[in-house]
């Protein structure tokens, strides 16, 4: 697929080769977006990898969501992934990359390198900002008996404890567990992390370059420190996208939409961007999404998650937003 721009005659366009899955493609409709609509000064390419490693050097900017075969065990994976690398290698910095590489495969690999990267973003924010942003206590559980603590001693109950794999078909797999005897049921490798209060919504904020889009979105409702039930196991995704009903959520604090949903983003709209510009710098990534959860006892904000590419369909006109960060990046 070729979508072709609307560049000036003396300017030739920047060459854009895509390499996006087809459920990524239904879910974003980058090319239906972009032949209703076409973008200046750009024109994109929809490759597979293959078809890019012998496509020589036409391509100026490369955007691609090929996680699964980053952090894919099969050879012939493994073998794309090294040619990618070498490809990558031999472009030198004439090719940009859309995210680059470097410090990318272990964060989407493993949760605990997850949590590792958003206690940098967070340390690299400026004063006051980082007294208001936080990110909940976490540790990495290896094997069963495992004390579960991090520098500053154990953990407190309730956890919310992640697959440490963070790719694959259990990884939106969570246990949100109230004691010992209930995480001591089990399996790991797991990555525990200390459950905030959060009034059943959470905050997800879209980066793409320099903007950003924030929406909120239905989580998981509040627990009491005493709350003597059983061990809950949920997907994350039943319960935190768009549209979602779950009897985890509280209907009436999770409302996507209304004054609620927009006091809260008002509340924190100052704190979003300097958090945002922390992250890009640290990770050196421009594709993003985070997850926030105000802390219904502190104020404080706490991000829980990060992820590289997400669904940017959500964030008005994000083509825009697109091409305007690939002309930066390529000086155009």
């Amino acid at each position: 697929a070729e979508v072709a721009s609307s560049a000036a005659a003396d300017r030739p366009p920047i060459e854009v080769a895509v390499l996006l899955s087809d459920e990524k493609e239904r879910k974003l409709r980058l090319f239906e977006r972009c032949r209703q609509n076409p973008p200046s000064g750009v024109r994109f390419h929809r490759l597979d990898l293959d078809e890019l490693l012998q496509s020589g050097s036409r391509y100026r900017v490369v955007l691609h969501k090929i996680h699964s075969e980053l952090t894919s065990n099969k050879p012939e994976s493994i073998d794309r992934v090294r040619r990618f690398k070498a490809w990558i290698e031999a472009r030198g910095s004439e090719l940009v990359l859309l995210d680059p590489l470097r410090g990318l495969e272990s964060m989407l690999l493993y949760r605990f390198a997850q949590c590792q990267a958003m206690s940098r973003c967070v340390a690299a924010c400026p004063e006051p900002l980082r007294q208001r942003v936080f990110v909940p206590r976490y540790a990495l559980v290896q094997n069963p008996g495992d004390p579960v603590a991090d520098s500053n001693g154990a953990l407190r109950f309730p956890l919310l404890c992640k697959p440490h794999l963070a790719s694959g078909a259990e990884a939106h797999s969570m246990s949100l567990v109230f004691n010992a005897g209930q995480l001591a049921d089990l399996r790991p490798p797991l990555v525990a992390q200390e459950f905030v209060n959060h009034g059943a919504r959470i905050i997800k904020v879209y980066v793409l370059g320099s903007r950003i889009h924030a929406c909120i979105r239905p989580s998981v409702r509040d627990f009491q420190a005493d709350y003597a039930g059983p061990a809950i196991q949920f997907s994350s995704h039943a319960v935190s996208k768009a549209g979602c009903q779950s009897e985890l959520s509280d209907a009436a604090a999770s409302a996507q939409n209304g004054d609620d949903g927009e006091m809260l983003l008002s509340r924190y709209s100052g704190l979003l961007e300097p958090l945002c510009r922390a992250c890009r710098s640290v990770l050196g990534l421009d594709l993003l999404n985070l997850d926030l959860v105000p802390d219904t006892r502190s104020g404080r904000l706490g991000l829980v998650d990060i992820n590289q590419f997400p669904g940017f369909e959500s964030m008005p006109n994000y083509v825009d937003a697109l091409v305007e960060l690939i002309k930066l990046k390529v000086n155009y």
